[in-house]
C-alpha cells in the first residue's frame, strides 16, 4: 500500500475545470460534495482553497474573510462550503488536494456502522 493523491479545480457551478479521480455531487448554496472514483483505506488529508476572482491580474481588493471549511472527511470523499466574507456560503470556484494511504477500506461489519451513526 502506498499513498494516492486527488486533486481537482471545481468551479462555481460544481463543474470540473481539471483534475481527475473524483465527482462532484449535490453542488449547492457554495456545499459541495467531492466523490473519490476509488475510495482511500482510511480518510486522506484534504486541503482546499477558494479561487475568487480566477483572474491572477485582477485589480480587485479580496476580503481575505472568504474562505473554505471542509466539513467532513471519508475514505470515498468529502464535504466543503466556500464562503463569503459575511461568512454566508456561497458558489464560487475552489481547488482540493487530497492525500492519504492507498487500498481498499478495512470492512466494517454493519452493526458497527449503526453504532457510529447513532
Amino acid at each position: 500500500m502506498g499513498q494516492r493523491v486527488v486533486a481537482g479545480f471545481v468551479n462555481g457551478d460544481g463543474g470540473t475545470v481539471a483534475g481527475s479521480g473524483f465527482r462532484v455531487e449535490g453542488a449547492r448554496d457554495g456545499t459541495f460534495d467531492i466523490v473519490f472514483h476509488q475510495a482511500f483505506r482510511e480518510p486522506p488529508a484534504v486541503v482546499a482553497a477558494q479561487v475568487y476572482p480566477n483572474d491572477p491580474d485582477t485589480k480587485i481588493i479580496v476580503n481575505t474573510l472568504a474562505n473554505v471549511i471542509v466539513l467532513g472527511i471519508s475514505p470515498s470523499g468529502f464535504r466543503l462550503t466556500v464562503g463569503a466574507p459575511n461568512g454566508r456560503p456561497v458558489a464560487r470556484a475552489f481547488t482540493f488536494v487530497a492525500v492519504g494511504r492507498s487500498g481498499t477500506p478495512p470492512y466494517t461489519p454493519l452493526l458497527e456502522c449503526l453504532k457510529e451513526e447513532g
